[in-house]
């Protein structure tokens, strides 16, 4: 290019090569050798070979003898009746092909989607892509459904699956399920988030001790990315994902774990004109209820509907960790598994689930203002540029905490020590329409006078006002 346009400065050349070098990379993928197949004899000796594509690994081939740079997979099987091999995969291709499970390390999500395949056939056919494997020719078990690591096979036939959302096909699923792991009573978890967008529970997540944030982050994107794609000129804060926070207090362990989804008997027994219609909204009874060791119920959803029921869906000591998976999806949680529990009809409705109020999304209780440490002020920027306090965090004397609104971390950076401190003040903002917003949390008198601002002073005992709860809920 410095040929063709020497009058142009070394700069602006540079600026034209960044754009170029795309252009020149499709191309030049484009003189690849097209797709193919290999066939590989899988109860055999399996070599492979390897392809680093932007830090990423991915397996370029297979053979049953050794070839050119490749390593071995695995040593021919030997005596076993039921044979399987793990693969996992993303949207480029394969990346890994192990036959034992525990052979792989990495952390959930970080090694791709994994599927279990049974070894039904003497040979085992991949596609690739000229550059990759991108497929196999075999049915895994479970096709719909990925796992965030390798699952063994009696792992898999000991899951109960509790679908959410109306579909139909394999487990009732029309859409993949990529499934991520809810852990419970590892000692390094401090708590549970829920996350909302558009009135639907769309993820859960695991809270650990120097976790990183990038999560929240995460599903940001994915809400752009979505909101894009409709050209949607409707950016309010409402198109963005809102999350809870659920504390678990020191020594605090779960023992069930309880899932709420629509009456199947609804649709069976209602005649087909009276029917409700089949439309995202039902995935709005979908709720998690979390009860632990003690006495407390962690709710994340609404309560009750009346045209839903709750099942337990896990239930273990509360000294023994347990896992249940689910599907987060920006159109809601589409499916939950989990080793199947017995006699789980028979366990009691714990009473917060008995049919009530169906308001708000999240329940709001008390939260005392005794021997309170600490608070930790969660701040949103609205979509007409106002900063308004979404939730609040408290930290007591003894460890505990509780949380209110809607709540995260990154978002969370200030921290209010409490010490000596007699009463608090709240400074809340009119906005349009009506509505009200928080937007000042002082341990002191403000020294200022914001016209915009209607302060109310509330001393250190009893509980959180209520009013200003239901608001940060609503």
């Amino acid at each position: 290019m410095s040929q063709k346009f020497a009058d142009l400065p070394p700069e602006i050349l540079l600026m034209v090569n960044k754009h170029l070098v795309l252009h020149y990379a499709i191309s030049s993928l484009s003189r690849v050798s097209e797709s193919s197949q290999c066939t590989i004899e899988p109860l055999k000796d399996v070599w492979a070979t390897h392809l680093d594509l932007d830090g990423i690994e991915y397996v370029a081939s297979l053979s049953n003898t050794p070839q050119p740079g490749s390593r071995l997979l695995w040593r021919e099987f030997q005596g076993q009746e039921e044979n399987h091999l793990f693969i996992s995969e993303d949207h480029l291709g394969i990346r890994q092909i192990v036959n034992d499970p525990g052979a792989v390390t990495s952390a959930q999500g970080s090694s791709g989607w994994w599927r279990t395949l049974p070894i039904t056939s003497k040979v085992l056919s991949f596609s690739d892509d000229g550059l990759k494997l991108r497929s196999f020719a075999a049915a895994p078990l479970n096709p719909t459904i990925c796992w965030p690591y390798p699952m063994a096979p009696d792992a898999l036939k000991s899951m109960a699956y509790h679908v959410t959302k109306d579909s139909s096909s394999s487990l009732g699923m029309t859409i993949e399920a990529r499934m991520v792991a809810l852990e419970f009573n590892e000692p390094e978890i401090t708590g549970y988030s829920a996350c909302w967008y558009k009135d639907q529970l769309v993820d859960l997540h695991t809270h650990k001790t120097e976790e990183s944030l990038a999560f929240y982050r995460e599903l940001d994107e994915m809400a752009k990315h979505k909101l894009a794609k409709k050209k949607s000129d409707d950016s309010t804060a409402s198109s963005s994902p809102l999350w809870t926070y659920h504390p678990l207090n020191p020594g605090e362990r779960l023992g069930q774990v309880w899932l709420r989804t629509k009456k199947e008997a609804d649709e069976k027994d209602t005649p087909e004109d009276e029917r409700r219609p089949k439309t995202s909204d039902t995935a709005n009874e979908t709720a998690v209820v979390l009860v632990t060791n003690q006495s407390r119920t962690l709710t994340m959803g609404r309560s009750s509907s009346p045209h839903s029921e709750w099942k337990c869906v896990a239930k273990e000591s509360p000294d023994i960790p347990m896992l249940v998976y689910l599907s987060p999806r920006l159109d809601g949680i589409s499916l939950l598994a989990s080793p199947t529990v017995e006699g789980s009809d028979k366990d009691p409705l714990p009473a917060v689930l008995v049919p009530g109020s169906e308001t708000d999304p999240v329940e709001t209780s008390e939260v005392s203002l005794d021997a309170v440490k600490e608070v930790q002020i969660c701040r949103e920027q609205s979509h007409k540029g106002i900063s308004s306090i979404s939730g609040l965090l408290f930290r007591y004397k003894d460890g505990s905490k509780a949380c209110f609104g809607r709540f995260r971390f990154d978002h969370a950076k200030e921290v209010l020590s409490v010490a000596d401190s007699m009463c608090f003040y709240l400074g809340t903002i009119y906005l349009d329409g009506g509505n009200r917003v928080l937007g000042e949390f002082c341990l002191s008198k403000p020294e200022y006078e914001d016209e915009s601002l209607e302060w109310k002073s509330t001393l250190w005992k009893g509980s959180f006002p209520r009013e200003i709860m239901l608001m940060m809920d609503s």
